[in-house]
């Protein structure tokens, strides 16, 4: 008795560890730069800063997916590391969450353990970066939770206060998950709302199933309202002009039946199963039990399949349906899989460590910089530089960089610009300028420059216009050859004509994402007062990367 508590201690502590260890490694690594981050810093900066979404800065979904790095920010300081050290929390929450899911449908220590390594080697280990499509994956997982509960565990027990907390924590997780990203928090809704349908069936009450709704109506509406007056209308994407709607279902299928073998494959599975089941065991089938985790398995594997549709990139933050399918597979042989000792559970780890090697050793592979140039990628025509660790002290810290991106961050500095009132406009990847250089970033702008994303032809066309007024006092714009206006080419040409060109260096992207460069520009009065005359409005294209600083 005492030697089975004893292991039973033994393999609930490794859970712990397995989980608190894997999610610290990415504070013990530095990290390159990642395409994209720069997002994930701007939204955060300006929360930090005390700015409003929507009526300071438009953004094509809700704001909430930066509250969590806006929130870090003010305990450790703005900075790149603060955006690694947000998602160690987000993973912590999302995989304690997963045990505790497990731990519902009873599964032992060692039927823990072992799902939680397979969610973490497929999913979790390769999302060392926050992300608002891994997020709003974690809300709405974190938001079926609480009606799970409810499902699963003895209804005698359940107090009206009980009840009423979890309905209220279902409500807001939901709604925190629609306005991280509308199409995942939308289905995160739908799901919860299945589960909360099939408690109130099961109940023959209804009273649930209705606070949940109206509690996500009224949330909903709520926060719509309180942002209208500042052009919600205009930003949010529900698919209206001049948005896009990016949900296909044409699309949906050709992924699925056309492209994903794990997707089939799973689908396959599940259905087998329980057409076996109602074959050889109808009671087990229509179990309130099995039919929970039939669904969250089917759920959380098609979704994977919409959301490779309706935001493909990065593709590690929608691969999270092997995990499930594995909790779903030990679920249904819970009774035959029983690992008795620590030594065979190394075992099986191992094992599951070398057939699910894909995913974390492609991430492996990037992070030493063995990843080859993709068949499509641009011809590289500029010079690439050894990536070195950025300076501790600064917003850049915790990341490599190109050498010569950070020579031209400090050739930045020495710029006799930097004031409290300099207007800037960064249309690059290198956000976190805005707290190295300490200035504010302008109100009344996109979140981010990325055309027919981010910005619209009313966004263009207004910085244009300031443009043409020398509103801004110092501009940086971004080229990524091979990557057709992802920052708006026409006002690239108009910077040409009307600013003056003084540096260009490398930016931070690996070559196998294509050759990307910086361009400084200043307006013709900071020019004409640094260097005393007037520049030249000729621009050579082939120019390589290095100083043009006088």
């Amino acid at each position: 008795m005492i030697t089975n508590i004893r292991s039973k201690t033994m393999f609930e502590v490794f859970e712990f560890a397995l989980i608190t260890i894997i999610c610290l490694i990415p504070l013990l690594i530095t990290l390159p730069y990642r395409i994209n981050i720069f997002l994930s810093f701007e939204g955060a900066y300006r929360l930090y800063l005390g700015q409003i979404p929507f009526k300071d800065f438009g953004l094509p979904m809700g704001p909430v997916y930066w509250l969590l790095p806006a929130t870090f920010f003010k305990l450790f300081g703005p900075s790149l590391k603060t955006l690694v050290i947000t998602q160690v929390f987000i993973n912590m929450l999302f995989l304690f969450g997963v045990r505790y899911l497990m731990k519902l449908f009873l599964f032992d220590s060692q039927q823990r353990i072992i799902n939680l390594f397979i969610v973490i080697i497929t999913f979790t280990f390769v999302n060392f970066w926050p992300w608002y499509n891994y997020s709003v994956f974690v809300f709405q997982f974190l938001g079926m939770l609480p009606v799970v509960y409810l499902l699963l565990t003895n209804q005698n027990t359940h107090a009206v206060w009980g009840k009423s907390i979890c309905v209220s924590l279902a409500v807001l997780l939901n709604v925190l998950s629609f306005f991280t990203k509308q199409d995942a928090g939308g289905l995160g809704i739908c799901l919860t709302f299945l589960l909360f349908a099939i408690y109130s069936i099961n109940q023959r009450s209804y009273y649930l199933l209705l606070g949940y709704t109206a509690g996500v109506v009224v949330l909903i509406a709520g926060v719509v309202y309180i942002f209208i007056p500042y052009d919600f209308g205009y930003w949010f994407n529900y698919g209206q002009f001049p948005h896009s709607s990016r949900l296909s279902p044409v699309k949906a299928m050709a992924v699925l039946f056309g492209e994903s073998t794990a997707h089939k494959a799973y689908l396959s599975i599940i259905l087998g199963l329980n057409i076996y089941l109602y074959v050889d065991n109808r009671k087990r089938l229509f179990s309130l039990r099995h039919i929970i985790i039939t669904i969250i398995g089917v759920f959380f594997v098609m979704e994977s399949v919409i959301i490779e549709v309706t935001s493909p990139l990065p593709e590690e933050n929608h691969i999270y349906h092997h995990g499930f399918f594995w909790i779903y597979m030990t679920y249904f042989f819970q009774d035959k899989i029983r690992v008795k000792n620590f030594f065979a559970l190394c075992g099986v780890l191992t094992l599951v460590f070398m057939v699910m090697s894909a995913p974390y050793w492609g991430y492996i592979n990037r992070l030493v910089g063995y990843s080859q140039p993709k068949e499509k990628t641009a011809q590289i025509k500029y010079a690439t530089s050894q990536w070195i660790s950025s300076p501790k002290t600064s917003a850049f810290s915790g990341v490599t960089m190109p050498t010569n991106t950070l020579e031209g961050i400090e050739k930045l500095k020495d710029l006799p610009i930097w004031t409290d009132s300099v207007k800037v406009l960064n249309m690059t990847e290198l956000t976190p300028l805005a707290k190295e250089m300490n200035y504010t970033p302008m109100t009344d702008q996109p979140l981010w420059y990325h055309e027919r994303v981010g910005i619209f032809e009313r966004g263009v066309s207004r910085l244009k216009n300031n443009i043409d007024d020398q509103l801004y006092d110092i501009v940086l714009f971004q080229e990524i050859q091979g990557l057709e206006n992802f920052y708006p080419e026409r006002l690239r040409e108009e910077l040409k004509s009307k600013y003056c060109l003084v540096e260009t260096f490398e930016a931070p992207r690996q070559k196998s994402e294509g050759d990307s460069f910086i361009e400084v520009y200043l307006s013709r009065k900071n020019y004409h007062n640094i260097y005393k005359d007037a520049c030249s409005s000729e621009y050579k294209a082939d120019e390589k990367i290095v100083s043009l600083s006088r």
